[in-house]
């Protein structure tokens, strides 16, 4: 056996027997590994320290938690499909629903559902930014999605502390 890291999150069987796990380097983080049953890496994509197993799709997608905030789908052949930032640090998981939702929890309590499996949600287009006065910037923008009941609008100075404003 070849020795490459430590995990200590289940290996995921995919199509092809392929097998996909987290190899993680302490607080260096790690990538995502997909690897043959006779051992050959097909290839690695970086996910940071992830704690969590990935998911596969009846498609062959990879669902995998990368960098705490971002829940990544990658393609079976280790190129990313397209990447989702929540607004709190991930907890779970990731759940593939029968009907392809893929469902993961977050710090903060709430449950996400996202998408129907082969693309992010759909973001609202045509954002407009008006500024009104010195404490008031109207924004309006085009809903292009149809499985959502709303939009939280949230501000904030870094990439992680965001504040949800009154709408």
């Amino acid at each position: 056996p070849k020795k490459m890291g430590w995990t200590k999150f289940s290996p995921v069987l995919g199509t092809n027997d392929v097998i996909y796990y987290n190899l993680c380097w302490g607080s260096e983080g790690g990538n995502l590994i997909a690897v043959r049953q006779d051992g050959e890496v097909l290839w690695e994509y970086p996910v940071g320290w992830s704690p969590f197993s990935p998911k596969i799709d009846s498609a062959g997608n990879i669902y995998a938690i990368t960098n705490d905030y971002n829940l990544s789908c990658i393609l079976p052949d280790g190129k990313l499909k397209w990447n989702y930032t929540l607004d709190s640090m991930i907890t779970t998981s990731p759940e593939i629903g029968k009907d392809g939702t893929i469902y993961v929890g977050v710090a903060n309590g709430q449950l996400y559902a996202l998408g129907k499996g082969d693309s992010a949600p759909i973001a609202p287009g045509n954002l407009m930014l008006k500024t009104v006065s010195s404490s008031q910037i109207n924004i309006s923008w085009v809903d292009n999605s149809k499985d959502e009941s709303g939009f939280v609008v949230e501000r904030g100075l870094t990439e992680k502390d965001y504040s949800e404003l009154a709408v």
